[in-house]
This record gives structure tokens, sequence and C-alpha cells, in this order.
């Protein structure tokens, strides 16, 4: 499905975000957890935790406004923020990667 909606955009901005999108949330996952294994620091686990957070959602708010108008933008974030399916679309994406990232914190941990 992303890629039906790249192909829509003909954007290269849009590819690179995606590109980014799909490659370095895996990537910082890999670092940290390779540097918390070395370092034996769980404080270095929640910095990754919030990292990894904060550049997921970050991702996709750019992928969002670089592919809209600002005139679309606010109707679309009005309809988009009153449909309650998109809020528990998005709260079982971000459950489901936090016990992924749990996951792997025990792994690395026990």
């Amino acid at each position: 499905s992303i890629y039906i909606f790249n192909q829509q955009q003909k954007n290269s901005m849009i590819t690179l975000l995606i590109a980014l999108f799909w490659t370095l949330p895996p990537f910082l996952l890999y670092l940290g957890l390779r540097a918390a294994r070395r370092l034996k620091n769980n404080c270095a686990l929640y910095c990754l935790y919030y990292m990894y957070n904060l550049m997921y959602i970050g991702l996709i708010f750019a992928i969002i406004l670089q592919s809209m108008d600002v005139k679309d933008l606010i109707k679309v974030l009005k309809d988009y923020i009153q449909s309650a399916s998109v809020w528990f679309g998005m709260l079982s994406q971000i459950f489901l990667c936090n016990v992924f990232i749990t996951d792997l914190m025990f792994i690395t941990i026990f």
C-alpha cells in the first residue's frame, strides 16, 4: 500500500521519506540494542525506546505534511481527528511497536 501511495505522488521527496521510514527505525533499534548490551545500562534502553517512538511518529508526520497542500491539510486533519477508527488504528500500531521493543529489551537484558 505504501508503494501505491508513492506511485500516485510521483515525488522524489516522498520516496526518500518512505525509504527512511522503513530503514531508520530498525537501524536505530539495532544500534541502540547493541550499545545497551555493551554498556549494560537500562537508561540506554529507555533512551532507545523514546528515540524510536519519536522517529517513527516524526517520519509519519513528515510524509503526511510533504504530500499535502496547506489548504487541504487543515480540512484533512479535521476529518482525520474526528474519525474514531484512525485513533484506534494508531493506538494499536503504537502498542504493537511497544510490545516488539519490550521483547527486544528483555532478550537483551536477560
